[in-house]
Order: C-alpha cells, then structure tokens, then sequence
C-alpha cells in the first residue's frame, strides 16, 4: 500500500471514529433488560423547546412525534379534550373568533380540519366510501336540517354557465392528474343539465367534493409534499429484513450473561475478530448469502472496514454522519447494549465495542445487497399496500402522490362539512381568500395539527388540575394561613404521591412535599455483601462514601455471613441462569420437591413451624447487632468522610428552600424515604 493510500485510509478511520463517538450520543444508556428500563427517550434533545425536540428526535429516530390523530380524536369525543381547550391553543396561533368564511371564523376552519381526520386511501376504498356508503348521498350527521336546506338552496341558484366553469375546471384537474377514477365520483354532464327543481342533496355533495379537489389540488401544488411520511424503500427495507436477526442472534449469543446455552467462541478477542472467525467455520444450516468468503476484511480494523465500505458505496464524506446514524438506530436498543458493554457495565461479562457491531452491519449488509442483486426475485421489491397507525386493509402509503390526492380531498371534502360551508360558496370565492384557504390548510399539515390536538390535550390537563387544587383548597382550607399540625417530606415517586394524597385527604392539617428521595445527601453506600452503590441520582457524583463496618471482635462472625451470603447468591444465579439445559433443568426440578416439607409442616402444623422459624432467627447471626454504619475515613478529608458542618447545613437548607420548608415550619416535621432496586440502572 502507498503512502498516499496509508494516509488515506488513517484520516478515513479517524474521521469514522469521530463519526461514531457522534453517534453513539443518540442510543439509549441502558443494560440488560430485565425489570426496569431506566432511559429517557429525550434526553439528547434536552436544549431544544420540548415541541422542537420532539420534532428533531422523530426525525432522527424516525418515531412518532405524538399520538396518532385518530385517538386524539376519540379523546376529544369523550371530554377529554374539549372545544374550549381547542380554542385557547388555536388563539395562541394567533387565529381568533371572527366572521370569515361562510359565517365562520378562522379559528373553526382550522378545528374542523383537526376533527376530519386524514385516512390514507386506496382508490378503491374511496370509491366504496363515497359510493357504496353513501357519502356523496347524504351530509355528516353534523351538519343540521336547517344547513343542509341552505347549502342547497345556495347550490341550486348558481348560474348555469358559472357551474360549467366550475365543471370544466375540475375536469382539467382530473385530466392533469391522470387519475381516471376521479371521472366515477362525479357525471359531469349529469350534474351540469340538472334543472334546479330536480336539485337534491347528493348534487350539493358532489359539487361538496368538487370544491375539495379544487383545494386539494391548489394545497398539492403549493406544498408538493403535503401529508407526505417519507417511508423508505421497501428493498431497504428488505435487507435489513435479512440482516437484522443474524445480526440479533450473533450479537444476544457474544454478549451472553448466562443465558445461552452455547456462546460465540473467542470473545475475548472482540466482537468483530469473534464474527470474522465464525464466519470462516462452514455451516450447512447457513443463509446462502451468508456463505461467501470475508478474507479481505482479516487484516482490517473495525474502523478502516467501515470507511472502506463506505467509499465503495460512493458515500461522499459529508454525508457518512447521517448514514451512519441511520445505520446505528436500525437496531439502537442492540447497539445501545454493545456501547454499555464497551464502557463495562456490569452484567456483560464480555466486551464489545460499537465500532465492531456497525463494521458487522456494514459487511452483513454488503453480502445480502451483492446477494439481492445477483438473484432479484429473493425479496419483493415492490410496496404493495402500506401501513397506517395500524395495519388494515384498505389503507395506502402517504409516499405516494395519487395517494396524497385522495387523502387531501377526503379530508376537505369531511372538513367542509363540519364548518358547514357549501360547494358553490367555496368555489365563488375570490382568489384572494381561495389563497388564504390553501395557506391555512398547508400550515396545518400533519405534524402542526399532532401539535395542537397534543397542546390542547395538555391544556386539558393543566385546567382541570388548577380547578382540582383551588377546589380543594378553597374547601379544607380557613381563609386565614395557619400552621399546619404536620408536614411530610416524600419521594416524587408513583408510590409516594398515592401516600400523599391520602394523609391531606384525611387530615387538612396535614400538609405534603416532594422532593428527589436522596434528599440532597450524595454519597456511596458500601454494605457487608453487595457491591458499592451511589445513593443519588444519575447525575450527581456522590463525594462521602458511608461503610458498614463490622463492630470488634466480630470480624469472624460476620465474614462467615457473608461467606454464606456469597454462596447463597451463587445458588440463586445458578438456578436462574444455568437452569436451562436438559439434565441441569430436569435436576433442579426433581430438587423442588423438597419445598414440600416445609409447605406441608405449615399447613398441619403451622404453630411448630413459627416456633421453629423464631428458634432459627435467634440462633443465626443478627448483622445489625454485629456491625456500624460509619464514614469512610472519617480521620480523612472532606468528600472522603463525614459530613462537615457547614456541608450539613447547605445541604438542608437546599431541600428546606426547594420544597417550600423555609417558614411556617410545623411541630413535627417528617422526612420519609423508602427502599428500591432496579437490575437495569447502568450508573448503579
């Protein structure tokens, strides 16, 4: 290799290294999960306005910004959302109650386009809708007698030579479109001789929908990619199908804590020597674009692999950052893991490193892609039907233009007769609120409607708390401030807030705070048998560390506990991790059956077995009368051991200031913790 080359490949890895430290900021910090997944979803996005951040994080993790439309409207059907919320955050877009449109205002329009949800529909699903359902024959149940006989008395006096201008104009839209099917919706010929006496209410509706493609075409014009979702392409999608479980398989199999009952050889030499070297050993029961030789990825470092891949994509280098990224999130809970694994967090004994797991991808991704190409039939490559929200038939994906064209039109078409506003009204309106329409609409696409109905659910929220507070207080407390008999400091935890609740509604006297349950003591707990703890949260380094020691001259005793602790914690790991063989399994099972005895002794006579139970308690050794909880170094400097004066005196001033505790302090006052445990906090 030349020196040019050298230097090539050198600033090529250290521009991927760069590259994946980026990265790797976007996965979740979380271990083996087990009982509790302790991650913030958001926390990258922290410096962002909560609404940017949602929208920055979807885009990057191509999520869900919010809840899907239609359920915000079924919230809104049972009171949980209700006009009035609708109206305060739709005034904060700046659009007030005024008379504008067919003796509606701005702020209406706008509701009623959030009440019409958007369903992206296949042609022929529209077709049944309109046709077979009778949407072009009857009004939403909405729209009242009195409004139904004035859209059509407004319809019928329309002058025939402006109907066939409209008539026209539609039929060029149908035509541009080149969507045919648009022609059944709507006999232009018929609805343009129809004579006023014969004028019904499925005329009105037709030239409703009319109106609607007229809109939709103008909104489809000026915002090309309105109601878009930007779906990838289904050959993508497709090699990740292929990919994505090898790559679970191998990856679950490296970084096995016990589970597995055969693990990857070689791990100690890291992820990716461990795949290169079982990738060398044949398999019969192989995928077939699994069986083609890696020999010129032996030599190579994770990283060289990577920008070498990279470059033979045709990837220039501005743009490995985001496809990188891209690659990380296909599977982040799985990278997140190896990242963990690579900073030595516990309960992984073997150590990959994120370099390694995004090198595999790259080359199980090449070999399925060279594979897909050599024979195009082994996955489809067309879309078919999409998905939306959830999967049901009849449903079409939004990347698709024509699909957007229906999709906007019913929208409109369900939108129109919620204000409710007549065809002839909306298309004799000058071009000038026409464009004020098709403004309005365009700036309340998806993600700016999910906005609102999530502000408004929010708003409900916020209201109905305020009102719950002020009732409360306005009915168990005097109108003059008096001292409360007691005040309570908890957790804000789920438990605690239950608890709370109960002591102020059984006692107005009684007055409740919360506060984060460490309550301001940052230190490290090291207790006789497990491993050293911080009892503070995640972001706080705990500076004094507090020790149980053994008192003297039971020093023996209690290293002989622990000796039997230790073993009992061996047991316990044994039967949940090694218990999932044949025999092992078979043998643990057959020793279950001693559980029988002491059960049994319970039942017939169970006064012998609590006399039994408190002989055992009083024979065995009692750890709290065996040893102190006492500072680490206490003849040491401050951060090592105790607590100084001053130290203790910032420290309850802070949680007395946070909370609200600075003046009317009442007789007693109650600081009260409680004990918890999570398997899969990484920073424990």
């Amino acid at each position: 290799m030349s020196g040019e080359s050298l230097t090539t490949a050198a600033r090529g890895a250290e521009l991927v290294r760069h590259i994946l430290e980026h990265v790797a900021h976007y996965l979740p910090t979380q271990g083996p999960v087990k009982t509790f997944v302790h991650h913030n979803t958001l926390h990258h996005f922290e410096n962002h306005e909560f609404f940017a951040g949602l929208e920055e994080a979807g885009r990057i993790f191509d999520a869900n910004r919010a809840l899907p439309e239609t359920q915000y409207q079924e919230h809104y059907g049972v009171g949980r959302i209700d006009q009035s919320d609708l109206n305060k955050v739709l005034g904060d877009y700046g659009l007030c109650h005024d008379d504008w449109l067919c003796g509606c205002s701005r702020r209406k329009f706008v509701r009623s386009l959030l009440l019409a949800a958007p369903v992206p529909l296949t042609a022929e699903t529209l077709r049944w809708r309109l046709l077979e359902r009778g949407y072009l024959r009857h009004f939403h149940e909405d729209v009242s007698g009195k409004k139904r006989a004035h859209i059509k008395e407004h319809d019928r006096a329309v002058a025939p030579q402006v109907l066939s201008e409209w008539l026209s104009t539609y039929s060029k839209i149908v035509s541009d479109w080149h969507q045919e099917w648009l022609h059944e919706m709507v006999d232009v010929t018929d609805l343009e001789w129809r004579h006023p006496d014969r004028w019904r209410e499925t005329e009105s509706l037709k030239l409703l929908w009319i109106a609607s493609i007229e809109f939709a075409h103008d909104v489809l014009e000026k915002k090309r990619d309105f109601g878009s979702n930007h779906r990838e392409s289904s050959r993508r999608s497709g090699i990740e199908e292929m990919v994505n479980p090898y790559l679970i398989k191998f990856t679950s199999s490296f970084l096995d804590a016990g589970l597995a009952h055969v693990t990857v050889a070689d791990r100690t030499k890291g992820l990716l020597p461990a795949f290169l070297a079982h990738m060398r050993n044949a398999s019969f029961a192989r995928p077939a674009w699994l069986k083609e030789e890696l020999t010129e990825y032996q030599e190579h470092s994770a990283l060289e692999i990577i920008a070498d891949i990279l470059r033979a994509e045709g990837l220039p280098e501005r743009e490995w950052d985001s496809y990188l990224l891209s690659k990380a999130l296909v599977l982040k809970g799985w990278g997140g893991l190896v990242r963990q694994s690579e900073r030595g967090i516990d309960g992984i004994p073997a150590r990959a490193t994120f370099e390694d797991f995004i090198a595999i991808r790259l080359i199980l991704e090449d070999l399925a892609e060279k594979y897909v190409d050599n024979h195009p039939k082994y996955i489809d490559t067309k879309s078919g039907e999409g998905v939306f929200e959830l999967t049901q038939p009849g449903l079409a994906d939004l990347a698709d233009q024509a699909t957007r064209i229906r999709t906007t039109a019913y929208h409109l078409f369900h939108a129109f007769q919620l204000l409710p506003a007549a065809g002839s009204e909306l298309l004799g309106l000058s071009a000038e609120v026409k464009s004020e329409i098709v403004d309005i609409i365009c700036r309340f696409d998806t993600p700016e409607r999910l906005q609102v109905w999530h502000r408004a659910y929010e708003w409900n929220l916020y209201s109905r708390t305020a009102v719950a507070i002020t009732s409360l207080n306005s009915e168990k407390r005097s109108p003059e401030s008096r001292t409360p008999v007691c005040q309570v400091v908890c957790c804000i935890d789920d438990r605690e807030e239950s608890f709370r609740r109960y002591l102020e509604e059984r006692n107005p006297d009684y007055e409740t705070f919360g506060t984060a349950g460490f309550f301001g003591v940052d230190a490290e707990f090291h207790s006789l048998y497990e491993r050293p703890a911080p009892y503070c949260p995640v972001n706080v380094i705990p500076t004094h560390h507090v020790e149980v020691r053994a008192r003297q001259g039971a020093e023996e005793r209690l290293m002989g506990l622990q000796k039997a602790k230790t073993l009992q914690s061996d047991v316990e790991m044994f039967i949940e991790t090694k218990s999932r063989s044949l025999v092992r399994g078979w043998l643990l099972a057959l020793g279950g059956i001693a559980a029988l005895i002491p059960l049994s002794l319970s039942t017939l006579a169970p006064r012998w077995m609590h006399r039994f139970r408190m002989y055992l308690t009083r024979s065995l050794i009692n750890p709290s009368d065996e040893s102190a909880i006492v500072f680490a170094d206490e003849e040491g400097e401050t951060g090592e051991g105790r607590f100084t004066l001053d130290e203790m005196a910032h420290r309850v001033k802070t949680l007395l200031v946070s909370t609200g505790l600075s003046k009317k302090l009442a007789p007693l006052v109650v600081v009260m913790g409680h004990g918890s445990f999570s398997t899969n906090n990484p920073y424990r």
